[in-house]
């Protein structure tokens, strides 16, 4: 039988505390490059139209 969450001996780990502070430049830079690519991944997706070789996929 697939094990439940309600059954487990432990309790679940709580979630870790969120940092506090501001964020280093590193995080910056690291946050700036995956806004980008999420932009040019989101401009691709043309509101949701398959592209044509993706109509075809499908």
């Amino acid at each position: 039988a697939p094990a439940l969450a309600q059954d487990a001996a432990e309790p679940a780990p709580a979630a870790a505390p969120a940092p506090t502070g501001e964020p280093t430049d590193a995080e910056l830079a690291q946050f700036a490059a995956a806004m980008k690519t999420v932009s040019s991944v989101a401009a691709s997706v043309q509101n949701g139209t398959p592209t044509e070789e993706q109509q075809a996929q499908m």
